[in-house]
């Protein structure tokens, strides 16, 4: 993970609204693998305190107004969670019924 590279401000047109998870959550998958994010929205963050949690916040929290801005506002506005896990764990429980 690189936590100096810069993130554009739209990873997809698409924005998640109702009926759409399956081909939101592919586009944002497709980018985040391709960036090397891939762990950011698969594993737990690393022990706090550590250099390496502070840079993978760094990075969580940039991905994170990402994927509020890739949401119709009304679905944003319920994704407050703390970490990018969190909120895809989340969307996923709410449009497409599963878990990972």
């Amino acid at each position: 993970m690189n936590s100096k590279s810069t993130l554009p401000l739209q990873i997809t047109t698409r924005k998640l609204n109702n009926s759409n998870y399956l081909q939101w959550s592919r586009a944002v998958e497709v980018y985040l693998i391709g960036q090397g994010y891939e762990n950011q929205f698969t594993s737990e963050p690393p022990k706090k305190g550590t250099e390496e949690a502070k840079a993978w916040r760094k990075v969580d929290n940039q991905i994170i107004s990402l994927l509020w801005n890739s949401m119709e506002p009304q679905i944003a506005d319920v994704c407050s969670h703390l970490t990018i896990k969190e909120i895809w764990d989340f969307v996923k429980t709410m449009y497409f019924g599963q878990t990972t």
